[in-house]
């Protein structure tokens, strides 16, 4: 999806004073509005406050949207954000091109808007190639202070949507000139997986990266050395990684778990590798909906559906008995609240099990088997939100034996590329329908 920075490119980094040029240059085309007429400037301002109106309700809205479900090409709110973008950015560009200062006025009034529209290639703020000018530079620097403002997993998002080919080194130089560790700059440069092992490894060495999010990127990549840091320094935090570099999951996790005494996580990787112990089912106990999703058994249904009016998380619930039944579920779960209340769901489902629609044998995923290519349909639904699919993407790399960096946030080309390239590798599909009987998994 995007360039990798190795360590060799790092030919400079941006210092203190790197910085304080780059603020200098902004303030200093703030400064420029002061020989624009009052009556000019009221008018500019008026206008880009409406577009900012706009373009922050969409931005918001997008965001939420690949929290939801999938970001599908038929999705009527991303495409309708992508025509509000294209309009609402070309006032900006047309007032940008006027007076740039109006647009850097925007850090204190909607710093996402700012950052969402400088970092979008098509803006054509930037010089568009991979050599970057020095006013590239000083802005992107200039942008970089501007998304410690926000949240990082809003700005993670953003940084992961944006299109300028600039960020990712810019994004490097910047981490490697900073006075301390850079832990949001290096979360969002893994969001457009824009990190590699060369750089990885450097900064663990000089402290520009905490070390547990540096040998986790590492062990994912197969740096045995990190895994044995992991085991060391991080086990429960770090159990996704560790899992995927053990041949004999099961059999390790054995020996470093009591599986009787699970945290809520340590149980979903258990019940993700199919611990036969595990085979009782509550669903009142917390992270349920969860095992429901992962396990995927009539009999937890039955208890599911038996006692569906009087459970809590009846969002998480309905999540959970779509990702089971697909589209035979007589309701999806983006429409509790919106096309149907709680009680009219309740009496849709009742009329449902009634003529026997809730029966199925074996495990079931989206209305059908559960196996590798339900799992990847329902990575793919609309309808299903990024903490359960994010289990599911979990449940392929784990019982797939591979390792594809994926995020929610990525927008739907890059997600619909993973995806595409999962079910074209050979050996994962097989290594996940043939999990009970894989000796490194029963063991």
């Amino acid at each position: 999806m995007q360039q990798r920075i190795e360590l060799m490119q790092l030919d400079e980094s941006f210092s203190s004073e790197d910085i304080e040029l780059a603020l200098q240059l902004i303030n200093q085309e703030k400064l420029y509005l002061d020989d624009c007429p009052e009556e000019i400037l009221l008018f500019c301002r008026s206008k880009i406050e409406l577009a900012v109106e706009n373009i922050t309700f969409f931005i918001k809205q997008s965001f939420v949207h690949h929290q939801l479900g999938y970001p599908s090409s038929k999705s009527t709110i991303l495409n309708l954000s992508a025509d509000k973008f294209s309009s609402q950015f070309k006032v900006l560009r047309a007032f940008y091109e006027y007076q740039p200062g109006l647009i850097w006025e925007l850090e204190s009034l909607a710093p996402d808007v700012l950052l969402w529209f400088a970092l979008d290639a098509q803006n054509h703020l930037f010089s568009g190639k991979r050599i970057e000018t020095e006013r590239d530079r000083f802005i992107h620097l200039f942008l970089f202070q501007v998304a410690n403002q926000l949240p990082t997993n809003y700005v993670t998002f953003i940084f992961a949507q944006a299109s300028s080919p600039l960020i990712n080194i810019l994004l490097a130089k910047w981490i490697e000139g900073g006075e301390s560790v850079q832990t949001n700059g290096c979360a969002y440069l893994a969001s457009r997986q824009g990190l590699s092992q060369s750089l990885v490894k450097h900064w663990i060495r000089t402290q520009k990266m905490p070390d547990n999010q540096g040998h986790a990127f590492l062990s994912l990549n197969g740096v045995s050395e990190s895994t044995e840091w992991l085991e060391e320094n991080g086990l429960s935090a770090n159990l996704f990684e560790l899992l995927l570099a053990k041949q004999d999951k099961r059999t390790w996790m054995r020996r470093n778990f009591d599986i009787s005494y699970l945290t809520e996580d340590q149980g979903l990787y258990a019940r993700v590798l199919e611990f036969k112990e595990l085979d009782h089912f509550d669903p009142s106990t917390c992270g349920a909906p969860m095992h429901l999703v992962i396990g995927a058994r009539f009999d937890w249904c039955s208890k599911v559906l038996e006692n569906f009016q009087q459970l809590n998380e009846q969002e998480a619930w309905l999540e959970a008995l779509y990702v089971v039944y697909g589209d035979k579920l007589p309701c999806r779960p983006t429409q509790l609240d919106i096309d149907y209340d709680f009680d009219e769901v309740c009496l849709k489902i009742e009329d449902w099990i009634e003529q026997g629609g809730h029966f199925f044998n074996g495990q079931l995923r989206m209305g059908v088997a559960m196996n590798f290519a339900s799992t990847i349909e329902a990575m793919r639904s609309e309808h299903i939100g990024f903490r359960t699919r994010e289990w599911l993407w979990r449940q392929i790399c784990l019982l797939g034996c591979i390792y594809v960096p994926w995020s929610p946030y990525l927008p739907l080309s890059s997600q619909d590329e993973i995806l595409s390239a999962l079910e074209l590798t050979k050996g994962i599909g097989e290594r996940f329908n043939m999990r009970s009987q894989d000796g490194t998994l029963v063991r």
